[in-house]
């Protein structure tokens, strides 16, 4: 029997052969390589020998097209399943514009009162039902159902969450530009506007607080021309809406245009392919584990799915939607929170799902080797470079030693070759030694993206660990080694067993919760460790009259007879004398007197005679004498993170 198992043709696989102990029969079987262990378990239990060898008419797989052929890649597009999907709105703009507000009128509700500072943070993505009363009756029942749960991203206006506002251009269809009437476009409106143009995104203008006394339409529009956005009054193509997101005037106007946009859009997509979306924000919760906010982009999500994100894998346990209601299933557009990772997925990756848990496994194992090969190619060139210097330090070495005339160098003798301690103490700069903990991926990204800023070499930043969850007692310890602190940005209160450890161990955990007060808690400890500024407080200012020459001893030393015209000269004080631009001298006095008597101090509008240290400094008539003390005070930090 050969080819044929069950009355079935196999193509491809491996073939089993079967051997009885009492029979000269060989018996073959094709079988595919899932059915593999069914045939072994059968000849084991028949009490057959057998052997395993590889189907002859199967070409076999090379090793290059097996490693392609490895990772999950997008499954084309099918038209014939594609269906009508509901648009993803994006918020943008300015910080502190009105774009949580407006999205809370929107949803009825009060998110930005829940907002360390007033000020958005993260990435949101809400669900929210418009309406259109104006639709025609054919239309409405179908905006209502393809309407009724739009997703919209309300983004970060703070300079320091750039890489999540492109993140919110970039995964969404429309995206609402805010712009405060009274402000016009401010440095994130511009760069807000780069970033939808270059995400080739639709967008739709927010013109708000019309309701201040201060709003100024017409200049806002024309601020927004400037930029390079030409709204339809302006003779542009970009649908502008002036609103008062406050109270609501308008936003029912602006609601219109997002459906028509969306309309003229005309979005589909397939629901019951393979499961793509993108990370939006991902965290550590305490209950649930690592959890990722991922907007479905293609198929529809269900619990128990597998899936795979850059070098994380999971198997959907819960889903949670933006009310915090547990759902079986996200369909494209919808934004949901997945739990089940294996690891904390990044901000903006891409997500796919896949057949099995084995499945997901490959693809993870296959992704960490090709990234093993760039680390690799990486490390090579730092390897080439330390031999370099290996092999030029050996030919110095060994000119050295033929100068010398020594063949074999004795040790303590010859020592040609400067040795190095095993343990070396750090000799550079003074150093700030931290640990950052934060609630999501996206704050953790925007404080790295801020201490890339930092370029002061007199203070070193030595960031020892960073991470996305709750304080743990191992950065305590990490540290305590480096006698440095930890940075907890709206994570989860510590614990008090926590906190006992980190007073014991005199470990400073500083808490924040708005991005712009920990950086600058960071600049007043660099500013602690920066050396300190001599300071020169000016005391009084006088003119040289005239230069007398006096008898000490057997030389002649001159005197300056000066006029004190601001403040008071006094003695302890350091004296600087200018002619014109030219400093002249600058060091201490041993006289001033005051006629023929020695004086403490010459105050304003009196003269005196002063004779300095150096008997080489000579005076001319007009030269300033400058009296002043100098004092240290801690520098003050300089960096600038952008905000």
């Amino acid at each position: 029997m050969c080819g044929t198992f069950d009355n079935r043709s196999v193509s491809g696989g491996t073939s089993l052969s079967y051997i009885s102990p009492g029979a000269p029969i060989d018996l073959m079987f094709w079988v595919l390589a899932d059915q593999e262990q069914i045939f072994r378990d059968l000849a084991k239990i028949l009490k057959f020998r057998y052997c395993t060898v590889a189907n002859p008419h199967v070409q076999p797989i090379s090793k290059e097209e097996e490693e392609k052929s490895l990772d999950v890649m997008p499954e084309p597009v099918d038209p014939r399943r594609l269906q009508p999907r509901a648009p993803v709105v994006a918020i943008m703009g300015h910080v502190d514009h009105g774009k949580t507000t407006l999205l809370d009128h929107l949803r009825h509700s009060r998110v930005v009162d829940g907002e360390f500072g007033g000020i958005t943070q993260h990435i949101g993505a809400f669900s929210v039902a418009l309406t259109n009363a104006s639709s025609p009756p054919s239309k409405q029942s179908v905006d209502q159902e393809l309407f009724s749960r739009v997703t919209f991203l309300d983004t970060p206006g703070h300079a320091a969450f750039k890489a999540m506002r492109s993140r919110g251009a970039h995964a969404t269809d429309i995206v609402v530009l805010v712009v405060d009437a009274c402000e016009g476009v401010l440095e994130q409106t511009a760069e807000s506007i780069r970033m939808i143009k270059e995400a080739k995104t639709e967008m739709v203008v927010a013109v708000n607080k019309i309701d201040k006394p201060n709003a100024d339409v017409k200049a806002t529009l024309e601020s927004l021309a400037s930029a390079g956005v030409l709204v339809t009054e302006m003779k542009g193509h970009i649908p502008a809406v002036p609103i008062s997101a406050l109270k609501g005037t308008n936003v029912d106007q602006l609601v219109e245009v997002l459906i028509q946009k969306a309309r003229e859009l005309d979005l589909t997509a397939e629901y019951d392919s393979q499961v793509e979306g993108k990370v939006i924000e991902s965290s550590v919760d305490k209950g649930l584990g690592k959890i990722a906010t991922v907007l479905i982009t293609r198929g529809t999500l269900k619990k128990k799915d597998f899936l795979v994100c850059g070098l994380s894998r999971a198997k959907v346990k819960v889903l949670i939607d933006d009310l915090g209601n547990r759902v079986d299933q996200a369909v494209p557009s919808q934004a949901v929170k997945v739990s089940g990772w294996k690891e904390l997925p990044g901000a903006g990756d891409h997500v796919y799902g896949v057949k099995s848990e084995k499945r997901a496994h490959e693809v993870i194992t296959w992704r960490e080797k090709q990234e093993k090969k760039v680390k690799e190619l990486l490390d090579a060139e730092e390897i080439q470079k330390s031999r370099e210097e290996a092999q030029e330090q050996y030919e110095e070495y060994r000119i050295q030693k033929l100068k010398a005339g020594v063949r074999k160098p004795k040790y303590m003798r010859h020592d040609f070759q400067v040795r190095r301690k095993e343990v070396e103490e750090y000799s550079g700069p003074p150093k700030v030694s931290f640990v950052i903990k934060a609630d999501v991926d996206g704050s953790l990204e925007a404080i790295m993206n801020c201490l890339d800023l930092y370029t002061n070499e007199d203070v070193v930043l030595d960031l020892l660990d960073f991470g996305v969850g709750e304080v743990t007692e191992n950065d305590i310890v990490l540290a305590k080694q480096f006698d440095g602190f930890i940075f907890a940005f709206n994570t989860p209160p510590i614990t008090p067993a926590r906190l006992k450890i980190a007073l014991d161990n005199d470990v400073p955990v500083k808490e924040h919760n708005i991005i712009y007060k920990l950086v600058d808690d960071l600049k007043q400890e660099i500013g602690g460790r920066l050396p300190p500024l001599e300071v020169e407080d000016v005391s009084g200012r006088g003119r040289v009259q005239q230069e007398f020459l006096v008898s000490k001893g057997r030389r002649k030393v001159p005197v300056a007879g000066c006029k004190v015209s601001t403040g008071k000269i006094e003695r302890g004080a350091r004296i600087r004398v200018l002619r014109g631009k030219q400093e002249i001298y600058d060091g201490t006095l041993i006289s001033l007197k005051h006629h023929k008597d020695e004086a403490n101090e010459i105050p304003q509008g009196k003269e005196c005679g002063l004779m300095v240290a150096s008997s080489l400094v000579r005076f001319e008539q007009g030269d300033e004498i400058i009296s002043y003390t100098t004092r240290l005070e801690p520098q003050e930090c300089q960096w600038d993170p952008g905000f």
